[in-house]
């Protein structure tokens, strides 16, 4: 629930703080003290879109804060989930800091115990946090869908778990015909993708590639084009080292060298630690001059060498021009390519398996689409009894209301229910959708009636109620007031209110109000005690006249709200 709400420089706010109680806390106020940007800053904190226009005039930042502390093992557990993505936990406690920061430079920055988040993790943790109810409400219940999760709610884990095996089972029906819809091609298409296909595989297995031959043919490819140049440096290096056409060889050298090394090692014979090196110089000397002579006999192409050559690597250009930027991309598009051909030739098999897996889906998801419908006619029928009956206590008697689970063709990862709630306010006239027919009163009425009904099932801990008493009055406002306080009794509940049935039933009663300072007007929260309550009481009963007898009435009305909270 919420326990603390700081409002800074937003519209008429300078600067507030509320320490919000669990039960009913009540806002009253005269129209545009300032109530609709308190609803707005909490609003703000679950994710609501912001505007610098909101931003108190002659200052450039507004801030909003709430701590919020939970008890509810269901709720800490989703909050924790999310928190646990952004690398946030709880604080001791169970406590959560949100805290949302807007300036006229365009910055809004949302912060989780001090760390600053994107404001998506706000609306994420927003949707366990608060839930609004006031005349925008009316949208929701003009919208079947939302039907749909009221009564879901109410159903509880078993209609959870149910819808959860109903939207698996869906979506893998539904990624199975995707693949259907993927294997299908007419004749005319399959044969001209299967010509491509077998013409673009075969081109490039012919080439008979590897991924070195590249390498290979460009080096004996620079060894032609650089023949005359190689020919000419071996063979002077070929003679130098070997045949010593003019001058003594190396080699020629290295033998006389050893020779009179070996005649003077009788006077010396230190000297005979030299021959090994000698030896194994004149072994490596002849063998790089032998190498090199085979290398210049190897040397000699003929024309249709080079011509050959030069085709291979004109091939490997075209492939990698067509299939890729090398080798090894040819040769993974060309893998590829046999897999399309393989999957092509076996698609009337593969689509017959798949047609058979599409049915077995579609039969299991048909099969728990209707163990989800007779649970949500089960509480259907449940909701409409207990509607009826509130709706009687809210001083509509004569009221009907009805759940229409009209069974469709259409198949959804909700099943395959369509969900209206229907009303009629009057004797003999038939039931209609309930956003065409009730008046913003009755909708008022309807929506508590159904909130008291989900109160157990629903795990929201806070709830807003924004002037949800507006076109009310007598008996009705005194059973909307009961109606608040007991749900309270569950939930904490922030009610903003202009009826004084509803602000007596209250547990901590603020007021709003304005003032004037050095020609600005600021918004200003009170906390009532007794006395200034009951003056608050008076005044909604009958203006701004506090006389005795409004006294006295507000002060009676407040008594018996005491008596009845202790029943």
């Amino acid at each position: 629930m919420l326990t603390e709400l700081y409002i800074k420089n937003i519209a008429l706010i300078d600067s507030l703080k509320m320490t919000l109680c669990t039960g009913l806390n009540i806002l009253t106020g005269e129209t545009g003290a300032g109530k609709s940007i308190i609803m707005g800053a909490i609003k703000l904190l679950i994710g609501a879109r912001a505007s610098s226009e909101s931003i108190r005039t002659g200052t450039e930042n507004a801030l909003v804060e709430g701590i919020f502390q939970f008890k509810s093992p269901p709720v800490k557990e989703k909050i924790n989930k999310i928190l646990s993505d952004y690398g946030l936990n709880l604080e001791e406690g169970d406590i959560l800091f949100l805290g949302r920061e807007l300036s006229l430079a365009g910055k809004n920055i949302c912060r989780v115990n001090g760390r600053m988040v994107p404001l998506n993790a706000f609306k994420e943790i927003g949707q366990y946090l608060i839930e609004f109810h006031g005349q925008g409400q009316q949208q929701l219940l003009s919208r079947s869908i939302n039907h749909q999760d009221l009564l879901d709610n109410l159903g509880g884990k078993e209609i959870s778990q149910q819808k959860e095996r109903v939207r698996k089972l869906f979506f893998q029906w539904k990624k199975c015909r995707q693949e259907i819809e993927n294997l299908y091609l007419d004749e005319t298409e399959k044969e001209r993708k299967l010509d491509l296909l077998q013409y673009q595989y075969e081109e490039i297995t012919q080439a008979n590639l590897s991924e070195e031959e590249e390498k290979t043919l460009l080096e004996e490819k620079m060894r032609i084009n650089n023949r005359e140049k190689l020919i000419s440096s071996l063979s002077i290096i070929y003679e130098r080292l070997y045949e010593g056409t003019n001058n003594q060889s190396v080699v020629e050298s290295m033998g006389l060298i050893q020779k009179e090394l070996e005649s003077v090692i009788k006077y010396d014979e230190s000297l005979i630690e030299k021959i090994p090196g000698i030896d194994e110089s004149l072994a490596v000397l002849t063998e790089i001059s032998l190498e090199i002579k085979e290398y210049l006999e190897d040397l000699h192409y003929q024309p249709e060498e080079i011509q050959k050559v030069e085709e291979r690597l004109e091939i490997i250009n075209n492939l990698k021009r067509k299939y890729g930027p090398g080798i090894a991309d040819i040769l993974k598009f060309g893998r590829n390519v046999k897999e399309q051909i393989e999957l092509l030739l076996g698609s009337e098999r593969k689509h017959q398996e798949l047609q058979n897996m599409k049915t077995q889906l579609e039969k299991n998801l048909l099969k728990e689409s209707g163990k989800l419908r007779e649970l949500r006619i089960k509480v259907s029928h449940f909701l409409e009894k207990q509607i009826s009956d509130l709706l009687t206590e809210l001083e509509i008697p004569q009221g009907i209301f009805k759940v229409s689970l009209e069974k469709t063709e259409i198949l959804t990862s909700r099943g395959f229910d369509r969900i209206e709630f229907l009303f009629s306010a009057n004797p003999g006239e038939e039931t209609k959708p309930l956003s065409k027919i009730a008046s913003g009163g009755e909708i008022s009425r309807i929506m508590l009636a159904l909130r008291t009904v989900l109160v157990e099932a629903d795990e929201v801990p806070s709830v807003v109620f924004d002037e949800i008493d507006v076109g009310l009055g007598g008996a009705s406002l005194q059973a909307v007031a009961e109606k608040l306080n007991f749900i309270s009794r569950h939930r904490q509940v922030i009610c903003v209110t202009h009826a004084p049935q509803v602000a007596s039933m209250g547990d901590r009663h603020f007021r709003i109000s304005k003032k004037v300072e050095e020609d600005r007007t600021f918004t200003v929260v009170e906390l009532l005690n007794k006395d200034i309550r009951k003056k608050e009481v008076a005044r909604m009963i009958d203006g701004a006249d506090l006389s005795e007898i409004t006294l006295t009435h507000a002060q009676e009305m407040l008594d018996r709200v005491n008596l009845f909270k202790l029943k």
